[in-house]
């Protein structure tokens, strides 16, 4: 009885330890806001931010105890959802997703059109379909945006 009860509490030690080693950095943020039409409609948009950040360890610092971490390209994963009545179901719901550049930020806006993506920089493209799409100018170095799940309800 003595054994098992020490085999259980050094097992559950050991998974636990094993399973506190995740060397992705996560975050998730969602926003909701409600904006009000001329005609006195709401329009409610939910976002939902999803960015994941690989950490990898300093070549040059491999063996040592304590090594430098060198952050890898941040990965954003981005679902739009828009409610254009007053009912529990959002109508439309968009999911984009992108490697971050550090130096440019990737804004969205919505048209009855599609989805215009743009930088900082003047640089857009409209989306209407689901695809990979790239944005490129002698400022911005390609940012590949994947479409997918461009519905409408």
């Amino acid at each position: 009885m003595n054994t098992t009860l020490k085999l259980f509490a050094f097992a559950f030690l050991f998974g636990g330890a094993i399973s506190a080693q995740n060397i992705v950095q996560e975050s998730k943020e969602t926003t909701v806001v409600t904006h009000e039409v001329n005609d006195n409609k709401s329009i409610t948009f939910k976002t939902i931010d999803h960015t994941m950040t690989p950490v990898k360890l300093k070549e040059s610092d491999k063996g040592q105890v304590n090594q430098a971490r060198v952050t890898g390209d941040t990965k954003v994963r981005k679902t739009i959802m828009i409610d254009s009545n007053s009912d529990k179901v959002y109508d439309k719901k968009i999911e984009l997703s992108y490697k971050m550049d550090e130096e440019v930020n990737l804004n969205y806006s919505l048209t009855d059109n599609g989805l215009i993506l743009s930088t900082p920089y003047n640089t857009s493209k409209l989306v209407t379909d689901e695809g990979t799409y790239y944005i490129d100018s002698k400022n911005v170095k390609g940012i590949k945006v994947t479409v997918t799940n461009m519905s409408t309800r």
